[in-house]
C-alpha cells in the first residue's frame, strides 16, 4: 500500500508541475525547420512536375527557391 500512495502523490505532484512544464518549453525549445524546409521545397517541385507530366503537350521544369513558414 505504501507504494501505491507514493505513486499518487507522484502523480499529484506531476499534474501540479505539468503547466510549469508546458510553459518552459514553449519559452526554451528550439526546433530547426530547415530539414523540414529543403525536403517539403522538393516534395512541392517533384508534385507540380508530377502533375504537369499527367498532361499531353505539357512540360515543366519547377524549383522552389524560397519556402516560408506563414503560420502555426
Amino acid at each position: 500500500m505504501q507504494s501505491a500512495a507514493a505513486f499518487g502523490l507522484l502523480g499529484m505532484a506531476a499534474e501540479a508541475a505539468a503547466p510549469y512544464l508546458q510553459k518552459m518549453l514553449a519559452d526554451k525549445a528550439v526546433i530547426d525547420l530547415k530539414p523540414f524546409a529543403e525536403d517539403a521545397k522538393k516534395r512541392i517541385a517533384a508534385a507540380v512536375g508530377d502533375f504537369a507530366a499527367q498532361g499531353n503537350g505539357l512540360r515543366a521544369t519547377v524549383s522552389i527557391d524560397d519556402l516560408r513558414l506563414a503560420g502555426l
